[in-house]
């Protein structure tokens, strides 16, 4: 697997559209995301065979296409708008998006020590903010 951070627009729309949908449900989320102070979502890389669901919560996923003539499904849970992967048609990989912290790892190793340390920053001229990311060419 290969852990990345990316910052494009597309990825920060995904959260803002999730985010509004939290906090029409829920007041309390309105500031709820799963974005980093940049703006950047870390994704973890695997084989899209790799991903499994237990039926009951594969009734609950949703997709999302937010801009047409690309390539990139987004998926979520249509029940608490967390964002789950994304993927793209043609490519045989899905990214994981996760955060340290909010999604747990199922190993007895850390985060770092089960993903491996983020390997690139992809997208760094969308981040948010005046400072770039570690890994941002």
């Amino acid at each position: 697997s290969t852990a990345s951070n990316c910052c494009c627009s597309s990825c920060q729309q995904f959260d803002a559209v999730l985010a509004h949908d939290r906090a029409l449900a829920d007041p309390s989320k309105a500031r709820e995301s799963f974005l980093g102070h940049f703006g950047e979502s870390e994704i973890v890389q695997v084989p899209q065979g790799a991903v499994e669901l237990e039926p009951q919560s594969a009734r609950a996923v949703r997709c999302l296409k937010l801009t047409a003539g690309t390539p990139t499904l987004r998926w979520y849970c249509g029940e608490c708008r967390t964002p789950l992967w994304n993927a793209m048609r043609g490519l045989d990989f899905a990214g994981i998006l996760v955060r340290p912290g909010i999604v747990e790892c199922n190993t007895e190793a850390s985060w770092e020590e089960a993903v491996g340390p983020v390997e690139e920053t992809i997208f760094w001229e969308e981040a948010k903010g005046p400072e770039r990311l570690p890994g941002g060419r």
